[in-house]
């Protein structure tokens, strides 16, 4: 069974849960013990494993890639950093599998210091077990620049994120609207229509067949993957229940959010960004696995937020929701001869 290897990599992740379950009674530095145990785990599986369509698609290109004494940008349409980052680890002869494991390293360190910016840290740990969950590397460090309200150095990083990978575009838009994100009458409106929307299979991704051509930059994308094979209905899973349930929790603590720890605003709204992409683009894969999975960075501190709201019985239920169906997820979505898991060390 394919997903053997990324269920026993689940089972040791969640040891460091009846840790953190006290959490009322661990200090901080015991705390980042784990998360760093947490972190040394995610670097020992995926920095030097190779597996899914990332791989697959990088593998050959990155080995295509010249030197810095032979490369030229111009040579590239877009995504010039991205580019230049592997010429650099060329000229170095790393190999890809050594280019990922670097890669990884400076994921994780953004990672904690984007957590040390938004969240105390005794509750590193169970912010870092939803980034396992829902692990998208992207703009976090503009972000902390926008709560400092440091507004040149926020749009200045994202400009550098979008030379690396121009899908990165609607995170600092939505961003910057997040104001319209946060109205909860008209939310409660779009997503009780978004949940019929999303029982039933419909979606709008003939919106983006019909007008994709006419967004800027990114257009000729949208309609590419319109047009293929990888925009096959998503249809109603478990995940449906999960935003569903994660809607109501994150609604209702939005206002005590908000009023304890303002910085929260963004988050909430980028929540509702992507609840509403996965349930108004049902029918469009490829929204649902790109797109809106980089706006689930809000799930890394809402959660981690209204855990500490919890009394010692419904953290417990939360813990064990948080097992049953990380386990579900990870079973659906890697258990696909692609994510068959080759580890590198071992050759």
């Amino acid at each position: 069974m394919v997903a053997i290897p990324y269920i026993c990599f689940y089972i040791l992740s969640i040891s460091s849960i009846p840790y953190v379950s006290r959490l009322h009674l661990v200090q901080s530095v015991e705390a980042m013990e784990k998360s760093l145990y947490l972190a040394a785990l995610f670097l020992i599986f995926w920095g030097w494993g190779l597996v899914g369509y990332d791989t697959n698609a990088y593998y050959s290109m990155y080995y295509a890639v010249p030197y810095l004494s032979h490369f030229d940008i111009s040579a590239y349409e877009r995504e010039y950093l991205f580019w230049l980052w592997c010429s650099i680890f060329r000229t170095l002869h790393f190999s890809y599998v050594d280019f990922r494991f670097v890669s990884s390293v400076v994921d994780i360190i953004v990672l904690f210091i984007f957590f040390s910016r938004f969240l105390d840290k005794k509750y590193f740990p169970i912010a870092f077990m939803f980034y396992l969950l829902y692990g998208v590397s992207c703009y976090l460090i503009s972000l902390i620049y926008f709560s400092r309200k440091k507004y040149i150095r926020f749009i200045l990083w994202n400009v550098a994120a979008f030379y690396f990978h121009i899908s990165i575009i609607p995170l600092p838009l939505f961003t910057i609207l997040y104001p319209l994100f946060l109205r909860r009458r008209l939310i409660l409106c779009i997503f009780i229509i978004g949940c019929i929307f999303s029982i039933s299979g419909i979606g709008l991704s003939f919106l983006f067949a019909r007008f994709g051509e006419s967004i800027p930059v990114v257009g000729f994308l949208i309609v590419r993957y319109v047009k293929s094979t990888y925009a096959n209905a998503h249809g109603l899973t478990i995940g449906f229940l999960e935003r569903f349930l994660s809607f109501i929790i994150i609604y209702k603590f939005q206002k005590r959010l908000i009023r304890d720890y303002k910085n929260t605003k963004v988050f909430i709204s980028l929540f509702y960004v992507y609840i509403f992409f996965c349930f108004y683009f049902i029918d469009f894969k490829i929204i649902l696995e790109r797109i809106a999975a980089m706006f689930k960075i809000s799930y890394w501190i809402c959660f981690p937020l209204i855990f500490s709201y919890l009394k010692k019985k419904d953290k417990n239920i939360f813990f064990v929701i948080l097992i049953l169906y990380g386990g579900l997820k990870i079973f659906e979505q890697y258990n696909l001869d692609v994510y068959a898991f080759k580890y590198s060390l071992l050759k």
